[in-house]
């Protein structure tokens, strides 16, 4: 109960669509009970008129029909709608009235005129009123909300007294053409939320790809003028973002490219004393120099600088692998998947990830397949996998899993960082998890947005 709580507290479309429905419930109970009690009250005057002629004729019926047979006649006048019983007085609070009783002073009838002295009176009845007066009543009981009670006196001084319910009630055929109509509204309703409501999940999802990738494309404002202001908030934040994304890149890559110059410097440099220390020192060199060029390399991933081509992934992928110097299991999708991407990006950023599985595990597994996201990429191994507790740092600059600081083994700690740069800067994302059955898969997504239909 209280997670479906947590749902619907979280869910503004729920909210919306729960107060959409207790208001249009309240107000179809609330103009049912009005049209069938105090509207149903003014209208009595006209419905007497209707039933005037019939109440006549089932007093004549019953004066000049044996005793034995007035409750076969009692029986078939009566009905879901009206019921006729004869007492031995009138119901109390029954009264003679003008306006319900004009039917019977002003007709031509020779049925009703006979009757015209008979003073009716009459009562009207709300529900537990109308339930009151059946209580001790035989037969099936009358529904209805409302209703009008007439009473008249017989010859042989019986009261015969007959309750009309001329209103529609929850059983009658009217009831479920305006449940029908109801539901169709409520449907209607539903369908229109969820379009009014589409803008919204858009926010939801361009929200979501804004840190996972560096191209994401701008929200075109549309649907009320309060989304229209949220989704130029949300675009202006984009700008800022990847402004200072640019900035960093650039500073990151003005700050290696002058290191590196003072390196070449001391390697020159290093190159000219030819001593045991100085080789030892030009190893540090090229070590940095190297770190160096990992650095520029994810300072410019951010930035392409170069134009971007159309790419077949699903040709791609074949030809990278049988670039590789080690083998690789192939299974990729045969289908074409165009891309507009930059083909270097895409051959340095899964060569990191096909060279970890190759160092980490010795076999490598590359495939992919379309999806309902898109095109998806698979490059796994079967090695060990990389603890739990490093999987939320892999993607940190500079971390390793590896603990040893061996260049051989452990790399920069860039290598996935790279990875997952330069597949943003083409708008596909980077994720990395363990295998259930042993291994590690790093999952490459290409959305479907991106595909160019030739």
């Amino acid at each position: 109960m209280s997670s479906v709580l947590s749902f619907f507290q979280r869910s503004l479309f729920l909210q919306v669509s729960a107060i959409f429905v207790g208001t249009l419930t309240v107000m179809s109970i609330a103009l049912q009970v009005l049209l069938q009690t105090t509207l149903m009250f003014w209208l009595f005057p006209d419905i007497m008129e209707q039933h005037a002629e019939a109440t006549a004729e089932l007093v004549f019926l019953l004066e000049n029909v044996p005793e034995e047979a007035r409750p076969v006649v009692l029986s078939a006048y009566s009905g879901p709608r009206r019921k006729a019983i004869l007492q031995a007085e009138f119901p109390d609070g029954a009264s003679p009235s003008d306006a319900l009783g004009a039917p019977f002073h002003n007709s031509d009838d020779e049925t009703i005129a006979a009757i015209a002295d008979r003073e009716p009176r009459f009562r009207m009845l709300r529900s537990s009123e109308l339930d009151e007066a059946q209580r001790n009543l035989a037969g099936p009981s009358m529904r209805g909300i409302s209703a009008l009670e007439v009473s008249l006196q017989m010859s042989d001084g019986q009261v015969l007294t007959v309750l009309m319910s001329p209103t529609a009630t929850f059983g009658t055929p009217g009831t479920w053409l305006v449940l029908m109509i109801v539901a169709a509204v409520f449907v209607a309703s539903i369908v229109g939320l969820r379009f009014v409501f589409r803008p919204l999940r858009t926010l939801e999802e361009t929200a979501h790809t804004i840190g996972r990738t560096t191209k994401p494309k701008p929200i075109e404002e549309k649907g009320t003028e309060d989304l229209r202001r949220v989704t130029r908030a949300l675009n202006e934040m984009q700008d800022r973002v990847q402004s200072l994304l640019a900035d960093r890149s650039r500073m990151l890559a003005a700050l290696a490219h002058d290191i590196r110059t003072s390196l070449t410097h001391m390697k020159l440099r290093l190159d000219k004393i030819g001593s045991e220390e100085a080789d030892l020192l030009q190893g540090d060199v090229d070590l940095m120099d190297r770190l160096l060029s990992d650095m520029l390399l994810y300072a410019r991933a951010e930035q392409p600088t170069t134009k971007p081509e159309l790419v077949n992934i699903c040709d791609f992928l074949p030809a990278f692998a049988a670039s590789l110097p080690y083998p690789v299991e192939t299974n990729v999708e045969q289908d074409q998947f165009w891309v507009a991407a930059e083909r270097a990006a895409l051959t340095r950023a899964i060569t990191n990830l096909t060279d970890n599985a190759k160092t980490y595990a010795g076999t490598v597994e590359l495939s992919s397949q379309r999806t309902p996201e898109g095109l998806t990429i698979l490059v796994e191994d079967r090695g060990p996998g990389i603890p739990e507790a490093a999987l939320e740092h892999i993607f940190d600059p500079f971390y390793r899993a590896e603990p040893s600081r061996n260049r051989e083994t452990g790399g920069s700690g860039l290598g996935l960082t790279i990875s997952r740069a330069l597949l943003s800067a083409q708008g596909a994302t980077l994720t990395v998890q363990n295998r259930t059955e042993g291994g590690v898969r790093a999952t490459i997504v290409f959305p479907r947005e991106l595909e160019v239909i030739e």
